[in-house]
């Protein structure tokens, strides 16, 4: 069985900061190389699709913890690896950017472990990505047909994304034709780390491989609106939008009595007429 048990902190009277990842005393042992959170429906019926919750670029912090437990909370099973167990901040205090071939090893971990708990449908899996984590669910897509459903929120878009690289040996398209598993994907105008043509880039790409997309790009939102952990470029009304969205579409992508067989294309942008994606800006 797997264990959802409370975060197991050292007692201490200093409160968790927004971007302090996890230690690795809080987690739960995924495989060799591999560690995270799972969280639980409150009333589990029967075996349960399971969603992947990959984290931010600040790694597997209170805001990825949040997120798997509402994905939790709205019935599915969520797990959330630490892509970064193990890794250090590099001199700029960031986390280095990961190869597909290491994000594929934790995912593939994370979710062989879920699957040995009967509570869990390991055919159908559905996977969040977000900011840099944005594409994992399509390699993750193209490499586990469990998974059924990808999320793809205000990352996957960004220029980077198309090179080849130690990093990236694979090319993109190679990735996005290489599965079917149906993509949201939700982008914001004044985002600053991709642009409207970007994720058009991305959409066309999609339906040259026939692929199944429904995507929205949401007037004036700046990169990162759902995090509520930072206060300058959350938006609480449009981060429910986004919500009702994602909720919605795992529904229907994971619901066992609908086939996987049929390719909708959905494209909705609301843009100002004079948008210039040079003055997007980040927020903090």
């Amino acid at each position: 069985m797997c264990d959802d048990s409370p975060l197991r902190r050292p007692a201490t009277d200093r409160a968790r900061q927004p971007h302090e990842r996890l230690g690795e005393d809080e987690l739960t042992g995924f495989g060799p190389s591999s560690a995270g959170i799972v969280r639980f429906p409150v009333d589990i019926d029967g075996p349960t699709p399971l969603v992947v919750v990959a984290p931010e670029r600040y790694g597997l912090v209170q805001h990825t913890i949040d997120v798997a437990e509402r994905f939790a909370r709205a019935g599915w099973v969520a797990i959330s690896p630490d892509f970064y167990v193990g890794v250090r901040e590099n001199e700029a205090n960031r986390l280095p950017a990961l190869a597909d071939d290491i994000v594929m090893r934790h995912v593939a971990e994370s979710v062989a472990y879920a699957k040995l708990d009967p509570r869990v449908d390991g055919d159908r899996i559905g996977f969040y990505g977000v900011c840099r984590s944005g594409s994992w669910g399509l390699l993750a897509a193209a490499q586990l047909p469990a998974v059924r459903s990808v999320i793809m929120l205000y990352g996957g878009a960004q220029p980077h994304e198309w090179s080849r690289s130690a990093h990236r040996t694979v090319p993109y398209e190679q990735v996005i034709g290489s599965a079917k598993a149906p993509v949201l994907g939700i982008f914001g105008e004044k985002d600053h780390t991709m642009s409207v043509t970007d994720v058009t880039r991305l959409r066309d790409e999609f339906e040259r491989s026939n692929r199944g997309y429904d995507i929205s790009i949401v007037r004036d939102m700046p990169h990162g609106w759902i995090n509520d952990t930072m206060p300058g470029r959350h938006r609480p009304e449009q981060a429910e939008f986004v919500w009702s969205e994602m909720i919605g579409f795992l529904h229907r992508t994971l619901d066992a009595n609908v086939p996987p067989d049929e390719v909708q294309w959905s494209f909705r942008s609301t843009i100002g007429a004079d948008y210039d994606f040079t003055t997007n800006s980040r927020q903090e």
